[in-house]
């Protein structure tokens, strides 16, 4: 019962800090955690911690399940209303100040559960944990696992220690012996370089899906890379700063280092999934793993 009880407070308070930013009631709970009491002693004064939090989470990296699983990464379409109806079930309704499929919504349902499995614990009905089980099975397989992965690892690419020592929590708390669920619906990748019509347009737009690349590259990390690379990245979004770099690198004749760059940042994210994997399953990790590893 303790167990499952501190369980739903820690998923509550993830909740909060991914949809809301981090606030004088969760420090001492975050400050007993030491990972995330060395992050938030790193990060200094609470206004530096709140705009760390709005540069990951509103600048960055946007933890919703429609950036993850759709071919055109936008907030909407069939993964909120997957999300809207898994909250549904457990008898919640998303805040409206975030997207139903935002990571903190997802948290906070899982956080009700558990809730509900301490209170059946505590009052003896063993009759519960069964159905209430099957549930969080049902809530995670559908709403959470397929895309966890990328999200998580992603996060922990933000030069962020604090966003770091969350994404890893949020995996061990999550963390499940159960069986793995379906492999995520993932579009297939669609290009094929053989093509005359494949140009560094479509190019650009596979390596910043996350669906077709197994990966996310936030703004962050591809401005980054050109300058690690000195290739000029230009001004706008994601695929467009792709698409300048291809092009950039194209006309100078630094198409290979550009390759070994991005070469190195896949060979990162790799040992991220492969961290991953001693949490939530190596099975549960493995579609994305293997769709990164084919781009």
């Amino acid at each position: 019962m303790v167990a499952t009880e501190s369980r739903s407070r820690a998923f509550g308070t993830l909740s909060a800090v991914f949809l809301t930013g981090i606030h004088a009631r969760d420090l001492a709970w975050m400050e007993a955690v030491p990972a995330l009491a060395a992050a938030l002693a790193d990060r200094g004064s609470p206004d530096r911690v709140a705009a760390e939090h709005h540069r990951v989470l509103h600048h960055d990296v946007f933890p919703a399940a429609s950036i993850f699983l759709t071919r055109k990464a936008r907030f909407g379409g069939p993964p909120a209303q997957a999300a809207r109806d898994a909250l549904a079930a457990v008898g919640l309704e998303p805040d409206p100040s975030a997207e139903p499929d935002h990571l903190g919504q997802l948290l906070a349902g899982l956080a009700h559960l558990d809730g509900a499995t301490a209170d059946a614990e505590a009052d003896g009905r063993t009759d519960l944990l069964g159905p209430l089980d099957a549930r969080r099975r049902a809530f995670l397989d559908g709403a959470l696992l397929p895309w966890l992965p990328p999200v998580l690892v992603a996060l922990q690419h933000q030069r962020s220690p604090l966003f770091t020592a969350l994404a890893a929590l949020t995996a061990e708390l999550v963390g499940t012996t159960g069986p793995a669920p379906a492999a995520p619906d993932l579009p297939l990748p669609g290009l094929d370089m053989g093509d005359p019509e494949t140009d560094l347009r479509r190019v650009a737009t596979a390596l910043v899906t996350p669906a077709i690349s197994g990966w996310f590259l936030s703004r962050s990390n591809l401005l980054a890379l050109a300058g690690a690379l000195d290739l000029p990245a230009g001004f706008g979004h994601r695929r467009l700063l792709m698409e300048t770099m291809l092009h950039t690198a194209v006309e100078h004749r630094q198409v290979p280092r550009l390759v070994g760059g991005l070469k190195a940042a896949i060979a990162g994210w790799q040992q991220g999934y492969a961290a991953l994997g001693e949490h939530l399953g190596r099975r549960v990790v493995a579609p994305w793993s293997e769709r990164l590893a084919a781009t």
